[in-house]
């Protein structure tokens, strides 16, 4: 919110809006892409760009670009589609302009662009094809993945290659940690819930903090902290938060086996309005979760 006020005291109305997302989205860009990139060539200097897959392949690129026309000539009016409906109005287009012109448009395009790049370097470049060459391509791919059936996700796994450390539960299954070799598999049991209460959020929330609570926590009795992806639920699975919440929207493979985990332990993520997430929407987005130990 502060941040946002930053733009909103400089600049009036639409001005304000557009410079508003955009650097949001800059910000994702510096700090999903630019700055793990400079901690990896600062600590891994053996490995160059290409290494995290930032190269052109010859023999190759027309079979990509064929690829990536054919995917677009898919996608494009699917989402074209879908960006229609009232659901996805209430999250897109982020930027809320009410008079767009050529300018916001661009600046929109470019702001997408770079964040986009930003986050698929990080999670396909930079923690793909290192982990892949440590532990193997199918280990590396399952970073985040889940089982389900019709009641919803019932095994998850949430690795984090960068503290060498994956988590796994489900339905029937206890919480467990391993290292990403699973040479050793431990029970977590969770430690005890702590006051003040401990929120983790996304690093992109914009909400006060007393609309991500339950109506029951006082928001005076809550500390919050910004926490990446899927740890966020693996936090309330080890005892070392007691809320998650957020406002924006996620999609479902982004929760799915941090969900899966939690159900391990009797924890529900519910949506905004207190009812157990659904899974295999439409446009398999979620507008907004919560789940808590308290």
């Amino acid at each position: 919110p502060q941040f946002k006020a930053r733009f909103q005291r400089a600049h009036e109305g639409d001005e304000a809006a557009t410079r508003h997302i955009f650097a949001v989205k800059f910000t994702g860009f510096v700090t999903m892409g630019l700055v793990p990139l400079a901690v990896c060539m600062a600590f891994i200097p053996e490995m160059g760009l290409a290494d995290y897959g930032l190269t052109v392949i010859a023999e190759t690129s027309l079979y990509s670009l064929a690829w990536t026309v054919g995917l677009c000539a898919l996608v494009v009016p699917l989402a074209s589609f879908s960006a229609r409906k009232p659901k996805n109005l209430v999250n897109y287009p982020q930027n809320r302009a009410t008079s767009w012109n050529r300018r916001i448009y661009m600046l929109n395009l470019l702001g997408w662009a770079i964040y986009l790049f930003g986050y698929e370097f990080l999670f396909r470049g930079i923690l793909l094809f290192p982990l892949a060459e440590t532990v193997g391509v199918w280990p590396a791919i399952a970073v985040n993945i889940a089982l389900c059936d019709a009641t919803g996700p019932i095994f998850g796994v949430v690795a984090d290659p960068l503290a060498n450390r994956m988590y796994l539960g489900g339905i029937g299954v206890p919480v467990q940690v391993a290292p990403l070799d699973a040479s050793m598999v431990k029970q977590i049991h969770p430690s005890r819930i702590q006051r003040p209460y401990r929120l983790v959020t996304s690093w992109m929330e914009e909400a006060k903090l007393q609309d991500l609570l339950p109506p029951h926590i006082d928001p005076e009795d809550v500390v919050a902290r910004p926490v990446s992806g899927a740890l966020k639920f693996c936090l309330l699975a080890t005892g070392d938060a007691e809320i998650h919440a957020r406002t924006g929207p996620y999609m479902e493979w982004d929760c799915a086996a941090g969900d899966a985990i939690l159900r391990g332990m009797d924890i529900d993520v519910v949506d905004l309005n207190g009812k157990r997430l659904a899974y295999n929407s439409a446009d398999l987005r979620v507008s907004g979760l919560r789940c808590s130990r308290v």
